[in-house]
């Protein structure tokens, strides 16, 4: 100890630095387990999967359109499907860079609820296009909407559920993901919307975006603010939402000692000095570089290779019948359909190893993108077997792509977590914009050319994931802001 203080240091502070810390508990994810989930989650999941639902249906309705614009109406070229593609990504875009700053300034419950009755207006608006320029004005705006509410679903997710469940509830949110791909494929083959002389087209899309009005209704009526945000701007307010998803979930008033108030007050203030700063630098320090850096990459190449594969699928099997069977035309649905029902074995799989801290969040994203980067590259070798490739690589991709917002939104703190979430994902967009351009040029040379393309960009995913070097699979979500005060404290 004499040791000790020659150095300068008490023997207070010796003792601190000797004795292993106990990891700490975050006092609102103490709160959470107690409340733990019930009839409030359930309808939180209801509520955001019937936006994601409609996000979705469009999504599958404007790959179905890339065939109707250029066979049964309007007979554009597909240069012209490559300018609607890049500019709707960019208005994606837009609208993923948008919505960390709008759910971080006015709350997640309002940036959800606008965002989905924008979505049902512009898909209706869109129904009135007299041309093709006009349509891909409303898509563009449509787009920008649904570009705000993925993320913003995602930090719902994240802030409302305890860390035990926030996996597997945000697996069972990207049903609706599926479902909605299901839906839209239904709405489109019974209207026929693939036949020559049809113009059901604009029926499809009315049946499409109707999810999102009903979910802007219903979360605007029945949803709280996550008590998280809630907790960072009001405690008090933060309080009462806890108490009523207490009372909702078990019927029973949450009774907090002053103690727990006095943390939830600490909890607040701490992180309400570091919501004072940029969120944007916030990304960029010592601790977020290397994740920020790698996530980007991530979510740039899953992105153009996600997409890739939805958009181009309809055009490549058409292309593929057409060459076999020269008589057949139109959309062959069930090759729409056999893929995308292969993305639902995807959430069951990914829901029983993902909270394994074996597999986690990370191992199990890099295992998907590297079988589904193979899957792309055999459905151009195998050409011949387009249809169960593509059935395979959506498998691994739909595991991908709902397991990257869960690891995103997990890696980074209350106080920036909607602006992470939303510039990675915008910036990533940029993916978005040279798919088509990229898709169809490579898709006039050999209809298979483009995934292979997809293929290499998924294998840089999987590399990029693997340098970050940690899992969040069982962390809490904001304690290591409380261990770096800590240290703070104890240099002072």
């Amino acid at each position: 100890m004499a040791e000790v203080r020659a150095n300068g240091i008490d023997g207070e502070q010796a003792m601190l630095i000797a004795k292993p810390r106990a990891p700490k508990v975050d006092i609102v994810e103490s709160i959470l387990s107690r409340i733990g989930t019930g009839k409030y989650q359930y309808l939180c999941f209801f509520i955001l999967g019937i936006g994601i639902l409609a996000d979705a249906a469009e999504v599958i309705a404007m790959s179905i359109l890339n065939y109707v614009f250029t066979e049964v109406v309007w007979f554009r070229s597909l240069d012209d499907l490559q300018l609607m593609g890049v500019c709707i990504f960019i208005s994606v875009s837009a609208g993923n860079l948008c919505s960390g700053f709008l759910s971080d300034k006015y709350g997640r419950k309002k940036t959800f609820t606008c965002s989905t009755l924008a979505i049902f207006c512009s898909g209706i608006l869109s129904v009135f296009a007299s041309s093709f320029t006009s349509f891909i004005i409303s898509r563009v705006i449509f787009g920008f909407f649904a570009g705000i509410l993925y993320p913003v679903s995602a930090c719902f997710i994240a802030e409302i559920n305890e860390k035990t469940a926030r996996a597997k509830y945000w697996l069972l949110n990207n049903l609706w993901w599926v479902i909605g791909e299901l839906f839209g494929i239904g709405v489109g083959h019974a209207l026929e919307v693939d036949k020559k002389g049809n113009n059901t087209w604009k029926p499809m899309i009315i049946w499409t975006c109707i999810p999102a009005f009903i979910a802007a209704v219903v979360c605007w009526n029945w949803l709280l603010e996550t008590p998280r945000f809630a907790l960072l701007n009001n405690p008090d307010q933060g309080i009462q939402i806890l108490d009523k998803m207490h009372e909702c979930n078990k019927k029973a008033k949450l009774h907090l000692t002053s103690q727990e108030v006095r943390e939830l007050e600490d909890w607040s203030d701490k992180r309400r000095r570091v919501k004072g700063k940029a969120p944007i630098k916030e990304l960029f320090t010592s601790e977020n570089l290397r994740n920020t850096i790698c996530l980007i990459i991530v979510w740039f190449s899953l992105t153009l290779g996600y997409y890739g594969v939805m958009y181009m699928i309809p055009l490549a099997s058409a292309a593929l019948k057409l060459e076999s069977s020269p008589q057949e035309t139109g959309i062959h649905y069930w090759d729409l359909l056999i893929p995308t029902f292969f993305e639902l074995p995807a959430l069951l799989v990914v829901n029983l190893v993902i909270e394994n801290k074996r597999f986690g969040r990370r191992n199990t994203m890099i295992f998907s993108l590297l079988f589904a980067s193979l899957s792309c590259l055999l459905g151009h070798i195998v050409s011949s077997q387009f249809v169960v490739f593509m059935s395979i690589s959506r498998f691994f991709l739909q595991a991908a792509f709902c397991i990257v917002y869960l690891l995103t939104a997990e890696l980074f703190k209350t106080s920036c977590r909607g602006t992470a979430i939303g510039f990675i994902a915008g910036v990533s967009r940029v993916g978005g914009y040279i798919m088509p351009w990229m898709g169809i040029a490579l898709y006039e040379k050999d209809p298979t050319l483009p995934f292979v393309v997809f293929s290499l960009f998924l294998l840089v995913a999987a590399v990029a994931l693997w340098v970050i070097d940690h899992d969040t699979v069982g962390s809490d979500l904001d304690t290591f802001e409380d261990d770096e005060d800590d240290h703070e404290n104890l240099h002072k």
